[in-house]
């Protein structure tokens, strides 16, 4: 596996458009895990992500500190509707006025959540849910259903990338050059370089590694992970990209190789990726682990479904 340089920015030119970090960690949990992102051009200003119900707050104050109100915002767009991304979606948008493109397949479910916090409910455990708190119901006037095409939000260009596979109702976000790509590239520690796959239970790896090689051809200069910061630079993208479909196949070796040992014991197959992958042996080792409940759950959830897959569990 291909570790990153490390890199921590708190923002990129991209053009005539500047693209900010926006700190959107849950109200009580400090672990700088959850990033929004503010693209500001000469006359509009468009958000990327959301984050979770109770981040909202939080999300304020870090408009606030780059001199913006989120009455502000022209238009949000969500990578997908997950709970730790677009979770405050209604709330946002109610506040903002403006509209909120998302999939098609995954915009019902973010009108009526009520399916969305069931299944996260169960998925995410007690902790994490409670942390983020039930997806807020997006008011059908702010709603918008995305296709594959550039958006021109004032003098802001979006472009709108399909890339299923850790959601059927996933999709990447490109800026001039700036890719959001929300979980399709895994969650990278960019302080430190290393990173590791979000596979949670009913995600199809093979499908993450098609997204992940229809990126590959798009002009990426620097990535804006949801998880965790930025890295600038087209080679360090395109590293991390390789990367992480070098990982995701480890991380199904591994699994394939002691499915009978190990069943859906996450335990069992921590201490094989420690000797398989030396980026989540990092993360074990320096300690950027043991700092991050929600980074810590989202590995369980990781391993757990790529257990489930290799074993055929729907």
């Amino acid at each position: 596996m291909l570790k990153l340089t490390p890199q921590d920015h708190e923002k990129v030119k991209a053009g005539e458009v500047e693209v900010v970090k926006l700190l959107a960690d849950p109200i009580g949990v400090e672990e700088k895990y959850i990033m929004a992102y503010i693209a500001i051009g000469k006359n509009s200003r468009v958000l990327i992500e959301t984050g979770p119900k109770k981040s909202f707050d939080r999300l304020k104050e870090s408009l606030k500190e780059v001199g913006i109100e989120m009455r502000e915002i022209d238009a949000v767009f969500l990578t997908h509707i997950h709970l730790d991304h677009a979770g405050g979606a209604g709330l946002v948008a109610k506040e903002c006025n403006c509209p909120v493109y998302v999939h098609p397949r995954g915009l019902p479910h973010l009108i009526d959540p009520s399916k969305l916090n069931a299944a996260a409910e169960r998925t995410l455990g007690e902790f994490v849910f409670n942390a983020y708190g039930p997806a807020e119901p997006l008011p059908e006037e702010f709603a918008r259903s995305t296709e594959e095409k550039v958006y021109s939000i004032g003098d802001v260009n979006v472009k709108v990338i399909f890339t299923p596979g850790h959601a059927p109702h996933h999709q990447a976000i490109l800026i001039n050059g700036v890719l959001f790509p929300g979980d399709a590239l895994g969650e990278v520690t960019v302080w430190r370089g290393s990173y590791s796959p979000t596979t949670p239970h009913r995600t199809l790896p093979p499908m993450i590694i098609d997204s992940i090689r229809k990126l590959m051809f798009e002009k990426v200069n620097s990535i804006a992970y949801t998880h965790r910061g930025i890295i600038i630079g087209k080679e360090e993208a395109l590293k991390q990209m390789h990367g992480e479909i070098e990982q995701i196949r480890t991380w199904l070796e591994v699994a394939r190789i002691h499915s009978k040992e190990c069943k859906l014991d996450v335990e069992c197959y921590k201490k094989y990726l420690l000797l398989a992958d030396p980026l989540y042996k990092d993360l074990m080792e320096s300690g950027e682990l043991e700092k991050s409940k929600l980074l810590q759950n989202s590995i369980r959830m990781s391993i757990d479904g790529i257990a489930r897959y290799v074993q055929g569990i729907k």
